[in-house]
């Protein structure tokens, strides 16, 4: 997780961890939720945050995303091979 020139970490890569470490803790406490038979209305408030913690992780993948949705649009890509 280090940068291949530098050696260090930078924010980005911290901020990216951070969302993966709050989406694991959300499925958690909303699978703990199901589990413990909690309020319907607390699993559902955790599964907002979790869907938008999948819009931050989104929108942090956004160019690999658009180059993916650029290749769906053309359907010659689909009888290609890849590899």
């Amino acid at each position: 997780m280090t940068n291949a020139v530098t050696g260090h970490i930078t924010s980005s890569q911290i901020h990216r961890w951070r969302v993966h470490l709050w989406l694991i803790i959300c499925f958690f406490a909303a699978l703990g939720a199901v589990l413990f038979k909690l309020s319907i209305e607390m699993h559902a408030i955790i599964g907002l945050i979790f869907a938008g913690l999948i819009l931050i992780l989104l929108r942090q993948r956004k160019n690999p995303i658009r180059g993916l949705m650029g290749q769906i649009n053309t359907v010659s890509n689909w009888a290609r091979r890849s590899g």
